[in-house]
């Protein structure tokens, strides 16, 4: 315990609470700051499991929900089942009214064939059941449906492949006047053996030809009236069921809470996009010196953004009159990416151009009005939003174009603009919605957009027109405000983000469950650390994760190169100075000398040098590193490198900005770290930590808002000071300290001298902290001993130094011994979120019916097929599948016997030659043998390079595993050759009539599968595994014999859906339920609870040894992870360290189930009998 004295009397207790907030755990820790000394009050750490692909992909950036891949099969497989429909319903009408084709137009028809009757159907008469079997085939393949998005459509490039060979195609058949039919006839009259699958139109032209085809036939046939074109082009081939309305998703808007938020295609918010990124453009000369941006350039630039999708940094300096990029520099934003123009003006200019459509006048949005002095009637100079802004013709279009549905739209087009079919189809196209919705109103744009006319940034704007931006409050505001006595859960899709969603909800189960707590109590202070991926938006995520792949491969190949060099150990320093030394192409800035790489390596005369330096910038990143030379470094000392080189004299200075700058242009080092190497002393940043605060955006602006309903004061904080803190305290080594007994017990703890200690200190080969879960609680500590004076200190050194200000002396106000917090972490039990929430109760609005939605999947992706198989058996004492045989004389002869021996058939059919079984109705004959038929199931499986060899011979087609065997025996079979690019080299199974083989079907070895539907016989079909296991129930009998029961999640469900308790107590065959486990359940293992209280803490110390979590079950073979583990790894090593226990029988001492609270508490004990 630390004692510190204090000067001022009164100071109150104060409760603090630190979060550390990771994607897949939060760290907690409640501390209270007392006037003599500091209180550890609690430590806990709570793991928010992700699966792998949920990890993965939240890490790339891609937008995902839990469940993505499986909900993609299941919409194409809802396709299926509608197309399936459609067709049913067109099969009915078609017979109802004679149109109903016969077996040999759907037999016997080519392609080739098939698409000339489409073609002669807008040209000629056809018969009634012809024109049945195009609309059949049209039903087949109705095209896409959809709009391209307005920030594609003003950008040619960021087009996808996809619609613009869409685009491109319907282009074609507009200017010949083609319709679908004709245009893919055509490709086939070239190459009868041509693909056109792939050949995909949008929707409006297969509607297109479908009223051409119509209204020719119509000619020739009465019964084809308008009313029965109407039912079977919009009510079955083409029908599309109407979209949910999402209406109620869209956020309110922060600055005007009754107001929600705008489209982003909306002009409003397009122009005040616009004017927020060309206020943040800032330049620099090639020495670095800024370049000022006057109110009229910027307008220029806006100007030019209305007309273009992008305008790129060589563009931008053009624009200004500047030299070349070389000699000035924009902000790094601009360089990457350029600035993005009006998208929904430059998409609607770029259609009205491409079909000949004068439409400046259509494109006007003239909103400003001048501000006069009503008293005196001075001009102000000074503008104002009209407050009829919406009648500006620019946006009424938009707001047809975003709001109306696609006919309502095509009809206002037309008559309200006269626009040209092609033009009214082209603006039809246009997605204005997919964008999604911006971060503020109407309301509140019409009040800040003057402001940033007038050139101001977005902050400054916001507060000259009376909005706080940051959010803050003075401290009485704050100390003013009514807090809640618990948090509310974060609504579902009110981030857009399901694993962000899930991480705050489990932060407010957390938060709430410690203020419930009498131990705790509500916090004065909640201190928040966000982990960078939850921080960042997905674009942000995206590059990150690209530049850790790209930077993860140069480290590898670094280290390879290290290897050959002859070094063993590869630290992580060895790798940063070789990089340094690649960066400067091995010289020195300073000197401008060529450096040896051996000696930057093992730092012979060669030093690692800060930019600027950190006493007097919190920055230890590899942007403000250099190597350099040693004498150099001292020379240098607490300056700037900018300062240095310029104190060496005009000829160094020189020399050294040409460098810096070559080195910038020839890409080997980024912009930020040019930045670091042109800074004067005079030019460091003020706050930086602040700043990286504010650049993390929107979650932690959300996550301090949602706690501060609870909370008076609510801070952020950063990895980096958290880091220092823990390292300069002192407690860097707890948990490998803590870890040291169980690993020495193996073998895997050496000694190394430490040089600043001079002694010998243990530690384990390759430990991190991060392979014990305590560290989240760890930093949770130090983030809430971290006081508000430590980060102004380390925000702003080099203010300090230039005011001679006296520093705090931070290591020295170390809040808890080390040995005080080890003791803390070394009774932390993890607490894992279980996920084992069986359903959801959902209430239908309409007719108030409850029904329960699955929380997890109910089966395996794939769907089955079954197929019957006949088999001629004999009949011998093994015999059992009677109720298969299938002709009905034979099994009632066989039943019959049976009968005489109560189903026994060892004695049944023993000695049938002395004893034969004869049918009454086929006399003087025996039955010896009999056919029985066996239901196999089949999976359909594609034919491609990963197609195995061995499942040639589970081909259920005969013929078709003959040609396939064939094929593979061409290419020694090999799948990989035999099987690659079929579309180039096909298989064929008719080649006469160029009938490819694809895809196979497999028999699949699988027993009880589940049938999803039935068709109209009430016969069974589409089959699928339930092998997503619920939990496993352990029963025993009176004797004391175990049985075990794995309960699928679907069996699960339907005892709820019963009313039946979800875990049985008594199984079928009356024996007693003692154990059930899931997922993550929590046991503990080789302790007696006769022996030792889990419930009390004093005693978690030695749980912590014993408490392990369920990692995986299968039938008799449960996986056990030891509760601290953050790896998953099964071997020698980890088994000897009790890192994962495998329990495989039932005989053995069953563990001990326990409940360990959101707050790390045992809270239950469940009895074992």
């Amino acid at each position: 315990m630390v004692f510190f004295v204090f000067f001022k009397k009164n100071i109150p207790m104060t409760k603090i609470l630190g979060l550390d907030l990771g994607v897949t755990s939060i760290g907690w820790a409640m501390i209270e700051r007392l006037p003599i000394e500091n209180k550890i009050l609690g430590i806990g750490v709570r793991i928010i499991p992700l699966s792998t692909d949920e990890s993965n992909e939240f890490t790339k950036g891609n937008a995902i929900s839990k469940n993505r891949n499986r909900t993609l099969k299941r919409t194409a497989r809802r396709n299926n089942y509608r197309y399936k429909l459609r067709k049913h319903s067109l099969r009915n009408v078609l017979i109802d009214h004679g149109m109903m084709p016969d077996n040999r137009l759907f037999l016997e028809l080519r392609p080739l064939e098939l698409y000339a009757l489409r073609v002669k159907a807008i040209q000629e008469k056809i018969t009634l059941p012809e024109l049945g079997r195009v609309l059949f085939h049209m039903n087949q393949k109705r095209g896409y449906k959809g709009r391209p998005e307005v920030e594609e459509s003003g950008n040619k490039a960021q087009q996808s492949a996809y619609l613009d060979a869409i685009a491109d195609r319907n282009a074609t058949i507009q200017e010949n006047n083609w319709t679908v039919g004709q245009y893919l006839l055509n490709i086939l009259n070239q190459s009868a053996h041509a693909t056109i699958k792939s050949l995909i139109f949008p929707r409006e032209a297969y509607i297109a030809e479908f009223n051409r085809i119509w209204e020719q036939q119509a000619v020739y046939h009465s019964v084809l009236t308008e009313e029965l074109k109407q039912h079977i082009r919009d009510k079955i081939i083409f029908y599309q069921r109407p979209l949910k309305s999402q209406k109620h998703l869209v956020s309110a808007c922060r600055f005007e809470p009754s107001h929600k938020v705008s489209p982003k295609s909306s002009p409003l918010f397009q122009l005040c996009k616009v004017w927020e990124e060309v206020n943040n453009i800032s330049i620099k000369d090639k020495d670095g010196a800024p370049v000022l941006v006057t109110l009229e350039q910027k307008k220029q630039v806006v100007e030019y953004l209305h007309q273009h999708a992008n305008i790129s940094s060589s563009q931008l300096l053009k624009l200004l009159k500047l030299k070349p990029e070389g000699e000035y520099f924009p902000n790094y934003k601009i360089i990457k990416k350029g600035l993005d123009g009006n998208r929904t003006v430059v998409a609607i200019r770029k259609l009205l151009d491409k079909y000949g459509h004068a439409g400046e006048n259509l494109l006007q949005f003239e909103i400003f009005d001048t501000l006069i002095n009503e008293e005196s009637g001075e001009v102000l100079d000074r503008v104002r939003i009209k407050g009829d802004f919406e009648h500006q013709p620019l946006y009424r279009l938009w707001h047809i174009l975003y709001s109306l549905p696609e006919e309502q739209l095509v009809h206002v087009l037309k008559e309200k603009y006269g626009f040209t079919d092609a033009l009214v189809e082209a603006l039809a196209s246009l997605d204005m919605k997919s964008g999604g919705f911006g971060n503020k109103s109407a309301r509140a744009m019409r009040r800040i957009l003057p402001f940033l006319v007038e050139g101001n940034i977005y902050s400054k704007a916001c507060a000259l027109a009376g909005y706080n931006h940051s959010d803050s409050q003075t401290k009485a505001e704050s100390e003013a405000r009514k807090l809640l006595d618990k948090l509310p859960e974060v609504k579902r899709n009110e981030l857009r983000n399901p694993v962000v969603e899930k991480i705050l909800n489990q932060l407010v189960n957390i938060v709430n469950s410690i203020i419930a707590n009498p131990e705790y109590g509500r916090p004065d202070e909640i201190r928040i650390e966000l982990a960078r991926e939850l921080k960042q938006n997905i674009d942000r995520r995206k590059d990150t994760y690209i530049r850790n792949n790209k930077m993860d491969a140069e480290h590898k190949k670094i280290a390879e190169r290290l290897t050959e060099m002859g070094y063993k150990s590869i630290t992580r320093n060895l790798i940063e100075k070789w990089k340094l030394y690649d960066e400067l192409d091995g010289f020195c800035l300073y000197s401008g000398k060529k450096l040896v790489l051996a000696a930057c390596l093992n730092g012979d005369r060669v030093d690692v040098d800060h930019i600027i330096p950190q006493s007097r910038l919190f920055d230890d990143s590899f942007l403000n590193k250099v190597l350099c030379d040693a004498n150099e470094n001292r020379l240098k000392g607490n300056m700037t490198a900018y300062d240095y080189m310029q104190s060496k004299g005009d000829e160094a200075f020189e020399r050294y900005l040409a460098m810096v700058n070559a080195l910038y242009a020839n890409k080997k080092i980024s912009y930020a770290k040019r930045e670091k190497l042109l800074t004067p002393q005079k030019e460091i940043p003020q706050n930086f930590i602040d700043r990286q605060l504010r650049e993390t955006q929107y979650i932690t602006s959300y996550a301090r808002e949602m706690l501060q309903k609870v909370c008076t004061h609510v801070t952020t904080t950063s990895g980096a000071v958290t880091d220092y803190l823990r390292h300069i305290w002192g407690y860097d080594e707890l948990l490998m300290r803590l870890n040291l007994e169980r690993f020495a017990a193996i073998g895997l703890v050496e000694e190394h001298f430490k040089a600043d200690r001079n002694k010998h200190i243990k530690r384990i080969n390759g430990w991190s902290k991060r392979d014990d879960h305590r560290h989240h609680g760890l930093d949770a500590l130090v983030i809430a001993a971290t006081k508000q004076k430590y980060v102004q200190q380390l925000n702003n050194l080099n203010q300090i130094i230039v005011a001679g200000l006296k520093k705090i002396d931070i290591g020295a106000e170390r809040p808890f011994e080390p040995q005080e917090v080890e003791n803390c972490l070394s009774r932390v039990l993890i607490s894992f979120k279980s996920g084992r929430k069986l359903a959801s109760k959902k209430r239908n609005p309409a007719n108030g019916q409850v029904s329960l939605t699955p929380r997890s999947y109910l089966h395996m992706e794939t769907v089955y097929g079954q197929i019957r198989k006949y088999q001629r058996v004999q009949l011998n004492t093994r015999f059992e599948d009677w109720e298969s045989i299938v002709d009905s004389d034979e099994k009632s002869a066989v039943i019959a016997r049976l009968s005489e021996f109560n189903f026994d058939p060892k004695k049944a059919f023993k000695n049938l030659e002395e004893n034969p079984i004869v049918s009454e109705n086929r006399p003087g004959k025996n039955i010896n043998s009999v056919t029985i038929f066996i239901d196999r199931y089949v999976e359909r499986v594609t034919l491609n390079d990963q197609f195995k060899a061995a499942d040639v011979q589970s081909i259920v087609d005969v013929k078709v595993r003959a040609i396939v065997e064939k094929r593979l025996a061409q290419f020694n079979h090999n799948p990989k050759e035999a099987f690659r690019d079929l579309s180039a080299n096909p298989i064929w199974f008719d080649e006469s009539k160029r009938v490819p083989i694809t895809s196979v079907r497999l028999y699949v070895n699988y027993d009880n599968l589940r049938a999803l539907h039935t068709d109209e016989n009430g016969k069974p079909k589409d089959f699928v595994i339930e092998r997503n296991n619920h939990h496993v129930a352990i029963y025993e009998n009176e004797k004391g014999e175990r049985f075990e029961n794995i309960v699928s999640f679907w069996t699960a469900l339907e005892r709820k859906a019963q009313g039946l308790p979800v875990f049985a107590a008594v199984d079928e065959m009356g024996n007693n339920l003692v154990l059930t486990l899931q997922i993550n359940d929590m046991v503990v293992i080789g302790l007696n609870p006769k022996e030792v209280d889990f419930l009390d803490p004093a005693q978690f110390s030695l749980i912590s040894k014993h408490l392990y979590r369920v990692q995986k079950l299968a039938s008799k073979d449960y996986y056990f992870r030891h509760h601290l583990e953050t790896k998953l790894e099964d071997n020698n090593i980890t088994s000897e360290l009790k890192r994962f226990l495998r329990l495989r029988t039932l005989t053995s001492d069953l563990p001990i189930k326990v409940k360990v609270s959101n707050l790390g508490k045992i809270v239950t004990v469940y009895s074992v009998r």
